[in-house]
């Protein structure tokens, strides 16, 4: 368990990295929020049979940002490993300035890192991980209670449609 949770962090911090190289506002060119076939990180959980199926996402509003509980079942565990190791060799690529297509998701959570006011915390729980972004200025605040607004909206909408 502790290497899935180094990996899953690893992951993160280096998503988080290579969202910044390549971020920008995804509203104005009027791209999906999540799109797991062509988004460059999102594929790589796609990629994984069964893993979407079966992995949930909660994004809750907090005072100073936003929470992330990623619930991952103990036989998906694996799965969720390498997807996470795959994101982590797409976040090098991205590093070493590839250009790489990104869903609207991806794109804003890289500008929310990009403006250098948000901290990120993840920690491993009994069924996957917390995830926390908040920041002390009123602005990206807005701006992060926004992002995990929409967040919600859209995973709402997506998984109602993959249930159907």
């Amino acid at each position: 368990m502790k290497k899935t949770f180094v990996i899953c962090v690893m992951a993160c911090i280096t998503l988080m990295i290579a969202m910044v190289v390549q971020a920008d506002d995804s509203s104005a060119k009027g791209e999906p929020w999540f799109d797991l076939e062509n988004c460059s990180m999102c594929k790589h959980l796609n990629a994984e049979s069964g893993l979407l199926d079966n992995i949930k996402w909660e994004h809750h509003l907090i005072s100073t940002g936003m929470l992330t509980v990623t619930q991952v079942p103990e036989d998906y565990k694996e799965k969720y490993e390498s997807a996470s190791k795959h994101m982590q060799e797409t976040s090098q690529q991205l590093m070493q300035g590839k250009q790489l297509p990104m869903c609207g998701m991806c794109q804003s959570m890289g500008t929310l890192f990009q403006s250098g006011k948000v901290s990120w915390e993840s920690f491993e729980t009994g069924v996957g991980m917390v995830s926390v972004m908040t920041s002390t200025d009123p602005d990206i605040i807005k701006k992060i209670r926004a992002h995990a607004q929409r967040t919600i909206d859209e995973y709402k909408t997506w998984a109602a449609e993959r249930s159907k």
